[in-house]
C-alpha cells in the first residue's frame, strides 16, 4: 500500500517520493493519514529535498476508486518544509514541474466522475516554512506561518494560494507584516511562454523591521508600509504594476511634526532573463503636484550594480517645497523644526548609463517659484524664482555624441576610454536676486552636495535684508538692530547637521549705518567702514562713526566664533578730535537712557547691556577730552572691557598746563556700578583750576599721587561715596583770600605739601607742610565741598593761626603768640 500510495503522488508533483508510515482511514471520506512524507528534488539542484512533511492526509477519489485506481484527490500537510531552489544558470527548481503539468493530461482538480484523466490533487499546506536556496547555499531568507495551496482550476489553467510571513534566520524579527500571493498559469508549448497573472499584497509591516530583513541590521526608519500589486505576461516579458504607500513615516528618535504620508504609483514592463525594466512610470501625488520617474534600465541588481544600463528620467511637477522640507524633518532630527517653507518644486533630471564600464551620469535642472523661507515664526524671506541644476559631474554618451557632431576637437579622442570614478552628486541654486534698491541687486548662489553646501552672496542691500536672509538659511548672525545698507562679497560653507558653525569668509563695505546697541542710550551712526570677514577673525577698517557728540576713526577686529555678545573678543584703534565728558554720560548712563511706556508699566524686563557682556581691548585716542570747563589735550590710554569691567590702564593727558597719568577702572556689572583708580598729576596751573571754578582763590602750580574709590549711578552718589588719598605737592602757591597779617599781604607758599584725604564730602589735612618766606606751618583741618573751612596753621614755636569760614569769605584769626587779620 505504501509503495502504491508513493507512487500515484509521484505520478500527481512529477517528483520522487518517499512515505514513512500510511494508515488507511475511511470517515469522513476514504483516504490516508502519511508520516514522513520526502519529495525529492532534481538532482541538478542539491541533495535536499524539495519538501519534507511530518504529517500527510491524503484524500482518494471516490470516482477513481468506483473505477479500480487509488487517485489522490486532496494533499493536506502539516508543518511543511519547502526550498525553493535557483541555480547558477538562473533557473528555479520549480519551472520543470510547471513545465512538466503544461504537457500533462491531468484533469482539473475538483473534476466530474466521469473524467477518464486522473485529476490533478488539490494540495495544501499549513503552518508551512519555504526557505530560499542559492544552489546548495540556504539564503537567510524564508517564509513561516505559510498557508499553502495549489490546484487546478481548468483543463488548461493551474492555481496557486499562499499567505505567510517574511523572516530573517539570523536575526529575530517580529513585525515584518504578511505576503499575500495570488497566481494562476495556462499551459503552453514552452515553459517560458507560460502565461502568468500574479496578484500580490504585503501588509501590516513596520519599515524599521523591513530593513533589517533585507539588509541584517535595522534602519533608524519608522511607518507602516503597505505594497500591493499585479504581474501579467510570460517568465519572458512580465507587466508589472505596484502601488507603495508608508503612513506615519520618520526616523526613530524624531519626535512631533505630525503625520506623514508617502505613496507611489509604478507600472513597467521587465524581462527577466536579460533584467530589463522598460515603459517604467512611477509616479506619486504631492499635494497638488506630483512627483515621476519615467524611463529604462537593464541589467538591474546584477553582479551588485543598481543597473548596468539606463536612461531615466525624474520629472517634479509643482511639487510644494514645503512637502520636501517636511520630509526632512521626519527624516533628520537635526533639521531645524521651525523652518517654514512655501514655494512650488518643478524639474526634470537625467539619469544615464551607456555602458557597463562608465559610471553613472545625472543631469538635469529645474526651479523653485515663489520661494519664501521664514525661521521660527519670524516674516518669510522670498526668493522669487530660484533655478537649480543637478548634477554629478559625468558626462554622458549623449553628450560626447553632441560635441563631436558640432565639430569640437578632444584631446583624449585617440587615447583609449578611461572608466573615471562618478563624482559627488551636486545641485547648484540661483543665481538669484534677493534684493534691489540704491545699493544695486544683491545675488545669491548656493551648491549643495550630500556631504555638505557652499555658496556665495554679493552685491548690494539693507543690512536687514542681508542678515534676515542668512538667518532663514540657517547661517550664524548676529543680532542688530538699526538700519543701513551694505555692499558684500561673501562666501560660506559647512557640513549638514554638523556641530561645527559653517565657515564664511569675504568682505563687505557698510554706508549710512544706524545701529542701536543694547546699553547705549542713542544709536551709533557709522558713516562708513570696511569688513574683511575670514574664519578667524572679522576685521574692520577705514571706520567712520559717530556716537557721543564725537567723530570717531579707526579699526576693529572681532575673533571668530562670535555667535553672540557673552564669547565675542573685540580688538579695536579708536581716534577722535574731541569727546565731552557730559556726552560719555548721556551716552552710557542707565539714568539717561530714555524708557517705553510698557517699562513704566513693568511689562517688560530689561535685557543686558551689550557693554555688560562683551569683552574688548584697545587703544584709544582723543584729542581734546573736555571735562566739564576743563579740557584736557592728547588724551591717550589702553581701553579694556570684560564683562561689565572697563579699565583705562596707563593712560596720559596735558591738562591744566599740565601732565596726568594713571588707571582707572569701572565696573558696571556691580549693583550700583563700582569705581576705582589711580595716578598722578604733575605741574598742573592752580590758577587755571581756580579760574574754573571762577574764583580765583588760589595760584601756582602742584603735582600729586592719588588713589580713590566710589560707587553709584549719578555724580551725586558718588561724590557721597568718595573714598580718596593723595600725596600732593604746590610751589609758588599764593592764597589771595587768605592774608595773615595786615602787613603781609595775600598768603604766599614757596611750598606746600604734605597727604590729604577725602571721605564723605570733606578734604581732611594731618601734618601737611606750608612754608614762607619767614616760617613754617603744619597745616591741618578740613574743607568742605560745601565750601566751609577748618584749618589749623601751626608754627614750630606753637603759634599760629586758625583759619575757617568759606573759600570765598576766609576768616583768619591768630592762636596765642600769632598775630593774624582778614583781607580787607
Amino acid at each position: 500500500m505504501r509503495a502504491r500510495v508513493s507512487n500515484s503522488i509521484s505520478q500527481a508533483v512529477g517528483r520522487d517520493v518517499q512515505v514513512g508510515y500510511v494508515r488507511l482511514r475511511f470517515l469522513p471520506r476514504p483516504g490516508f493519514e502519511i508520516d514522513d512524507l520526502l519529495v525529492k528534488d532534481d538532482p541538478a539542484f542539491g541533495a535536499e529535498p524539495l519538501v519534507r512533511a511530518p504529517d500527510v492526509t491524503a484524500a482518494l477519489s471516490l470516482g477513481a476508486l468506483l473505477r479500480g485506481h487509488i487517485e489522490i484527490s486532496r494533499l493536506s500537510l502539516s508543518e511543511p518544509s519547502l526550498n525553493l531552489t535557483r541555480n547558477s544558470d538562473g533557473k528555479w527548481n520549480l519551472e520543470d514541474l510547471v513545465d512538466r503539468t503544461s504537457h500533462s493530461s491531468l484533469a482539473p482538480t475538483g473534476s466530474a466522475r466521469g473524467s477518464a484523466a486522473p485529476g490533478f490533487p488539490y494540495i495544501e499546506a499549513s503552518d508551512a516554512r519555504v526557505n530560499f536556496k542559492i544552489g546548495t547555499e540556504k539564503t537567510h531568507f524564508a517564509l513561516t506561518n505559510a498557508q499553502l495551496a495549489l490546484w487546478q482550476d481548468s483543463e488548461n489553467t493551474w492555481g496557486a494560494r499562499l499567505q505567510a510571513r517574511p523572516i530573517r534566520t539570523d536575526a529575530n524579527l517580529t513585525d515584518t507584516g504578511v505576503v499575500n500571493v495570488n497566481g494562476r498559469w495556462r499551459r503552453s508549448a514552452q515553459v517560458h511562454e507560460t502565461p502568468i497573472q500574479i496578484s500580490f499584497q504585503w501588509k501590516q509591516a513596520q519599515l524599521g523591521q523591513v530593513s533589517k530583513l533585507m539588509y541584517g541590521t535595522e534602519k533608524p526608519w519608522r511607518g507602516a508600509a503597505l505594497l500591493s500589486g499585479t504581474i501579467l505576461g510570460t517568465p519572458d516579458q512580465l507587466k508589472i504594476s505596484a502601488d507603495a504607500s508608508t503612513d506615519d513615516f520618520r526616523r526613530q528618535d524624531v519626535i512631533g511634526g505630525g503625520s506623514l504620508r508617502l505613496a507611489a504609483h509604478c507600472a513597467a514592463e521587465y524581462d527577466p532573463p536579460t533584467r530589463e525594466m522598460i515603459d517604467l512610470d512611477c509616479s506619486g501625488p504631492v499635494d497638488g503636484g506630483y512627483i515621476q520617474a519615467k524611463g529604462s534600465a537593464s541589467g538591474i541588481l546584477l553582479n551588485g550594480d543598481l543597473f548596468t544600463k539606463a536612461d531615466l528620467w525624474l520629472v517634479a511637477n509643482r511639487a510644494p517645497a514645503e512637502s520636501v522640507i517636511n520630509l526632512f524633518q521626519h527624516a533628520r532630527p537635526e533639521f531645524p523644526v521651525d523652518v517654514q517653507v512655501n514655494g512650488d518644486v518643478s524639474s526634470t533630471i537625467r539619469v544615464q548609463r551607456t555602458d557597463p564600464q562608465q559610471p553613472i551620469s545625472v543631469q538635469g535642472s529645474g526651479s523653485i517659484d515663489d520661494l519664501e523661507i521664514g525661521r521660527g515664526g519670524a516674516d518669510a524671506i522670498g526668493f522669487g524664482v530660484v533655478p537649480f541644476t543637478v548634477s554629478n559631474g559625468v558626462e554622458n554618451s549623449t553628450a560626447k555624441d553632441k560635441h563631436r557632431a558640432n565639430g569640437k576637437k578632444r584631446a583624449a579622442a585617440t587615447l583609449p576610454a578611461v572608466s573615471l570614478p562618478p563624482q559627488e552628486l551636486r545641485a547648484e541654486f540661483g543665481p538669484v536676486n534677493l534684493a534691489s534698491g540704491k545699493a544695486g541687486p544683491l545675488t545669491a548662489q548656493a551648491t549643495l552636495t550630500r556631504s555638505g553646501y557652499s555658496g556665495s552672496l554679493r552685491g548690494g542691500a539693507a543690512i536687514n535684508r542681508i542678515l534676515a536672509t542668512a538667518r532663514a538659511v540657517s547661517l550664524p548672525t548676529l543680532a542688530f538692530s538699526g538700519d543701513g545698507t551694505a555692499d558684500v562679497s561673501l562666501r560660506f560653507s559647512g557640513e549638514w547637521f554638523s556641530h561645527e558653525r559653517p565657515e564664511i569668509i569675504g568682505s563687505a563695505h557698510l554706508h549710512a549705518v544706524r545701529a542701536q546697541v543694547r546699553g547705549v542710550n542713542t544709536p551709533i551712526k557709522i558713516a562708513a567702514a570696511d569688513l574683511a570677514i575670514d574664519q578667524g577673525a572679522i576685521t574692520v577698517q577705514n571706520v567712520s562713526a559717530e556716537t557721543a557728540d564725537s567723530t570717531w576713526h579707526g579699526s576693529l577686529r572681532v575673533l571668530r566664533p562670535c555667535a553672540s555678545a557673552d564669547n565675542c573678543e573685540l580688538q579695536f584703534k579708536l581716534h577722535t578730535d574731541k569727546l565731552a565728558a557730559s556726552s560719555l554720560n548721556s551716552l552710557l548712563n542707565p539714568s539717561q537712557r530714555p524708557k517705553a511706556w510698557y517699562r513704566i508699566l513693568s511689562l517688560g524686563r530689561d535685557q543686558p547691556s551689550y557693554l555688560v557682556r562683551t569683552k574688548a581691548s584697545g587703544k584709544i585716542v582723543v584729542d581734546k577730552l573736555i571735562l566739564g570747563n576743563a579740557t584736557c589735550d592728547h588724551f591717550t590710554s589702553d581701553l579694556s572691557l570684560d564683562a561689565g569691567k572697563i579699565t583705562l590702564s596707563g593712560f596720559k593727558t596735558e591738562c591744566l598746563d599740565g601732565k596726568a597719568s594713571g588707571t582707572w577702572k569701572a565696573d558696571f556689572a556691580a549693583k550700583p556700578p563700582q569705581y576705582s583708580g589711580e595716578g598722578s598729576f604733575g605741574g598742573f596751573s592752580l590758577s587755571t583750576l581756580a579760574n574754573l571754578m571762577h574764583d580765583g582763590w588760589v595760584e601756582g602750580s602742584g603735582d600729586a599721587n592719588y588713589q580713590f574709590k566710589a560707587a553709584g549711578s549719578n555724580w551725586q552718589d558718588l561724590l557721597d561715596s568718595a573714598d580718596l588719598t593723595a600725596q600732593f605737592d604746590v610751589s609758588g602757591g599764593m592764597f589771595p583770600h587768605i592774608v595773615l597779617t595786615r602787613e603781609s599781604g595775600p598768603l604766599r607758599a614757596e611750598n606746600f605739601s604734605g597727604a590729604l584725604h577725602l571721605r564723605d564730602r570733606t578734604i581732611s589735612f594731618r601734618d601737611a607742610k606750608l612754608t614762607t618766606a619767614s616760617e613754617v606751618y603744619t597745616v591741618s583741618g578740613t574743607a568742605s565741598f560745601g565750601g566751609s573751612l577748618n584749618l589749623r596753621a601751626v608754627t614750630e614755636a606753637a603759634g599760629g593761626y586758625v583759619i575757617s569760614g568759606t573759600f570765598a569769605k576766609t576768616r583768619v584769626s591768630a592762636i596765642p603768640n600769632a598775630e593774624a587779620s582778614l583781607k580787607p
